[in-house]
């Protein structure tokens, strides 16, 4: 099952709660300061197709 879900991955790694967590405190940080509006997907590139 887990070889199934990660060769939806581009990056060929299944995606873990850290993953989003280093999303979240980059978006809290001064450095996103101008990141408005947009959706990031954190998906190892799964929607790439999108």
């Amino acid at each position: 099952m887990l070889l199934v879900v990660v060769s939806y991955s581009v990056l060929g790694k299944v995606i873990d709660p850290q993953d989003v967590a280093d999303l979240a405190v980059f978006l809290a940080s001064a450095r996103a300061r101008l990141i408005s509006g947009c959706a990031i997907n954190v998906d190892g590139g799964r929607t790439r197709s999108i």
